[in-house]
């Protein structure tokens, strides 16, 4: 019988260099959308990233962990959307 992996749930930062901005997307098990809809962004040219934030982390700690280290301000308004 296969083993079964069990997925945790994770978060995803999206960042925007040029607004100098970020949002925290999730908990999520599945980044496959926001993925795709950075890979657009960067087609027009913006300058948007994302990546996923340590595991073990609330929202509350991955925002201010981000805003030392980008010094960008967190955002409700999705940057990637």
């Amino acid at each position: 019988m296969p083993r079964t992996r069990k997925i945790e749930p994770f978060f995803i930062v999206v960042t925007d260099a040029d607004q100098k901005i970020f949002n925290v997307l999730g908990p999520m098990i599945d980044d496959t959308q926001i993925n795709h809809r950075v890979v657009m962004c960067q087609d027009r040219g913006r300058m948007v990233n994302c990546h996923t934030a340590g595991s073990g982390q609330s929202r509350e700690q991955i925002i201010a962990s981000c805003t030392r280290q980008f010094g960008f301000a967190y955002s409700d308004d999705p940057i990637a959307a």
